[in-house]
């Protein structure tokens, strides 16, 4: 029977079976929309709905309508994300149907975040009808036309989000309309090429905010007519060319940020006439040549950054007129030859960061005049050791060194700094040896060794100054905490910290590595040559794989 037995005749392939329906690809979806409608006739006074990713799957416009008559005191609505398992088609939860019911039954709306209408390409018209909305947040990619707004309408609407939506190619020109609008933000609309005119007339505008509009090319040219406007960040505009002239005529403006511009070659010459700005931050436009020269009159501007302009060459001679600038950060300036000779009169910097600029060649001079720096960061091309002028910033807090090329040693000055709470230390392949100060021995030994000074007939006048030097010198070291040794042989792991030194001492690798072991160790105070000596270093032999910590012993007196 085995040998008679024929081959099976080759034949077409059987067609593939139809998709199947939302409903078979979700068995209890029906089942659990019943219930939610149930529980929604029980809260008829509900006043609050969030939907995350985890339920919105099960939502569809039955339930929506369902919403609208059942809660009619609504007041917030958040719909969140549709995220559905890999290979399964996309369903719609919210279309424009279900969006007009819920308008028409809950005219109490005051927040609305809608984040799961992929396919809705237009907004309900009873949308307008509520009076009492305050936000209005959709991220809905298909949408193409947002509804003509007739003045007195959404008198309440206080903050628009238009996020994600790709498909609009403008805004309505009835922008200007909506009288009590604060906070306007737009985020990753790509087709969308101009702002109307309009937006001029929104008096009470507080918060600007275009993002990722990568087609924007300009902006309006009366957008300094925008009395109350305190905020304006342009972030991912590739497009935009310039900016409007009258841009320094916002006399209300406090921050003003412009990033990922890429072809924004020039800033207003008049910035400096901008009286209340206090933050300027300017990143990544790759094509700014330059700083306009009235930058040193903003009287106010108390945090400036300059980072990722590969082609800024100068920054303005007088900067040092900044008489209230509190933060300074300039980093990734390739083209940046060197910084201005006024940089030591900014006499109320707290922070200053340099890194990254290829033609700044060691620590400035005028960086070590700034004895009232908290913050330092430097990431630059250093000689073997940082200048000993460094030891005069005695109030600094925090210091960072981030791939400062050809550093071998930190200098003995800083022993001078006994504020230091935090030192971090990365990509610096070259140092070897850290020498940092050390705690205040114990009190006794020094009154027992100043008593015995005292004791001592000859010189009184040398040993009262040697004691007022001695007192002095305690407490100033009372301050600093104990430091303790950290050896590291080969490769260090990739984060090392010690908290019982400084209140924070980071080592970071491949940061710190060399062929020979790394040495942490105590570093001799300044003190009177009579009676004390310097603390050699002391080396720790550890395995390669592993950091070991152990106090520091404190020498006695001799």
């Amino acid at each position: 029977l085995r040998r008679s037995r024929s081959p099976p005749s080759p034949s077409a392939p059987p067609p593939p079976p139809p998709p199947p329906s939302p409903r078979l690809l979700y068995p209890k979806r029906e089942l659990l929309s019943r219930r939610l409608e149930q529980a929604l006739l029980k809260f008829p006074n509900l006043t609050r709905l969030h939907l995350d990713s985890h339920t919105i799957d099960f939502i569809d416009d039955r339930f929506l309508r369902a919403l609208g008559s059942a809660c009619p005191n609504l007041k917030y609505l958040f719909l969140g994300k549709v995220r559905l398992p890999v290979r399964q088609p996309l369903v719609d939860a919210v279309s424009e149907a279900g969006l007009a019911s819920v308008f028409r039954g809950c005219r109490r709306l005051e927040e609305v975040c809608v984040h799961c209408a992929p396919n809705i390409k237009s907004l309900p018209a009873s949308l307008l009808d509520l009076s009492a909305l305050r936000l209005l947040q959709l991220e809905a990619p298909s949408l193409k036309v947002l509804p003509v707004v007739s003045p007195g309408r959404l008198r309440s609407l206080r903050d628009l989000r238009l996020l994600s939506c790709n498909a609009l190619p403008c805004l309505p020109d009835s922008l200007g309309d909506l009288a009590g609008l604060t906070h306007l933000r737009i985020e990753k609309s790509d087709n969308l090429e101009q702002l109307p005119d309009s937006l001029c007339d929104l008096q009470l505008l507080d918060v600007l905010v275009i993002s990722s509009c990568y087609w924007l090319t300009s902006l309006p040219d009366d957008l300094g007519q925008l009395p109350c406007l305190r905020v304006l960040e342009l972030d991912g505009c590739g497009g935009l060319l310039e900016l409007p002239g009258s841009l320094p005529q916002l006399h209300c403006l406090e921050r003003l940020v412009i990033s990922r511009c890429g072809n924004l070659t020039l800033l207003p010459e008049d910035i400096g006439q901008l009286p209340l700005l206090r933050e300027l931050e300017i990143s990544k436009c790759n094509r700014l040549v330059g700083l306009p020269p009235s930058l040193p009159d903003l009287a106010e501007l108390e945090f400036l950054e300059v980072s990722d302009c590969s082609r800024l060459e100068s920054l303005p001679d007088d900067l040092g007129r900044l008489s209230v600038l509190k933060t300074l950060r300039l980093a990734s300036l390739p083209n940046l030859t060197s910084l201005p000779e006024t940089l030591d009169q900014l006499t109320c910097l707290r922070e200053l960061q340099l890194e990254d600029i290829d033609h700044l060649l060691g620590l400035p001079e005028p960086v070590t005049s700034l004895g009232q720096l908290e913050k330092l960061v430097l990431g630059l091309s250093c000689s073997p050791c940082l200048p000993e002028t460094l030891g005069a910033l005695t109030r600094l807090r925090e210091l960072q060194l981030r791939q400062c090329s050809g550093l071998t040693s930190l200098p003995v000055a800083m022993r001078g700094m006994t504020r230091l709470e935090r030192l971090v230390v990365e990509g610096c392949e070259e140092l070897v040896t850290l020498r940092l100060p050390e705690r205040s021995r114990d009190r006794e030994s020094w009154e027992s060794a100043e008593a015995a000074g005292a004791g001592s007939g000859s010189g009184g006048e040398g040993r009262a100054a040697e004691q007022r030097e001695h007192r002095q010198w305690r407490e100033q070291q009372g301050r600093q905490q104990e430091v303790g040794v950290i050896a590291a042989a080969g490769v260090a792991p990739p984060v090392g910290t010690v908290t019982d030194g400084l209140s924070r001492l980071s080592l970071v690798n491949g940061s710190l590595h060399s062929a020979s072991p790394l040495h942490l160790s105590p570093l001799p105070t300044a003190l009177p040559p009579p009676l004390f000596s310097p603390l050699p270093p002391l080396p720790v032999s550890a395995p390669s794989s592993s950091w070991v910590v152990s106090p520091c012993a404190p020498s006695p007196p001799h």
